[in-house]
């Protein structure tokens, strides 16, 4: 039985290759489409908060440099 399935998705790529060499692509069915769970979704808007505090935090490293380099200058 696996090697039954394991032929015909070969059978099936192969398939796809001849007719993409010729111009014919068909498109591919999406089979599943399933929900995120809640806790997927809430870890991912507290990423992209992380995300947006750290790069303000590299602007106000940036500042700081630049001031450093003012005062060093100005030593000099």
């Amino acid at each position: 039985m696996v090697y039954r399935i394991a032929l015909n998705k070969f059978n099936e790529l192969v398939q796809t290759a001849d007719k993409e060499e010729y111009g014919v692509v068909t498109p591919h069915k999406i089979v599943r489409k399933e929900m995120l769970p809640d806790w997927f979704q809430a870890q991912q808007a507290k990423e992209e908060t992380t995300e947006s505090q750290e790069s303000g935090v590299v602007a106000t490293e940036e500042e700081e440099m630049v001031k450093m380099k003012a005062i060093l200058a100005h030593y000099a």
